[in-house]
Order: C-alpha cells, then sequence, then structure tokens
C-alpha cells in the first residue's frame, strides 16, 4: 500500500483511475433518474453499426448507442426506445430500437 509521501507506480496509479471511473458510474448509474432508459430519447446515427441494420450515435453524456434499423437514418436525428445500458470500461453503451 502506498503512503502519503511516497510515490506511486505506474501499475498502483492506473488501478486507482480505474477504481475511481467504477466509483463516478456508480454515482451516476444512483443519480439517473428512476426508469430513464425506458424513455424514448433523441440521438443523431452518426455511423452504421458492426451489424447489419444497425446505427451508431452518441446521447450528450457521451453514452454510445447502437440502435437496430438505425442504419438508414444515417445523418438523421430519430426517436429511439433504449432497450439495455451497460458500462464498459470505456464508458456507457447502450442499446434500443427506432421508435416507431
Amino acid at each position: 500500500m502506498t503512503t502519503v509521501g511516497s510515490t506511486m507506480s505506474s501499475e498502483e496509479l492506473k488501478a486507482l483511475r480505474n477504481q475511481m471511473q467504477k466509483t463516478i458510474d456508480q454515482i451516476d448509474m444512483l443519480l439517473a433518474p428512476a426508469g430513464q432508459e425506458e424513455n424514448d430519447s433523441e440521438v443523431l446515427v452518426t455511423r452504421k453499426g458492426k451489424k447489419d441494420g444497425q446505427g451508431v450515435g452518441f446521447l450528450r453524456n457521451g453514452t454510445m448507442v447502437v440502435i437496430d434499423g438505425g442504419e438508414s437514418y444515417i445523418g438523421q436525428t430519430i426517436m429511439f426506445t433504449p432497450s439495455g445500458l451497460f458500462n464498459t470500461q470505456s464508458g456507457k453503451m447502450m442499446f434500443g430500437k427506432v421508435s416507431s
């Protein structure tokens, strides 16, 4: 364990940063309005997803959104219905489908 006044190794610093990010993500999830992932949201579809028919966009908070049926809307702002939210090491990732 590192004490005050000692120097942290790069591995210790990396581990501390990872733990801090996990804590921030947990706080963010706790503070998010209940049911937020169930409400239709608006997103600009910016590119094709990995699978056929998928479109990808980003919410204002940086969350990446993969939208089933979104490929044909690239370059357009659409409404989508979220179906899942995941925390990854890179940040949040949401899945959804084009709202009808």
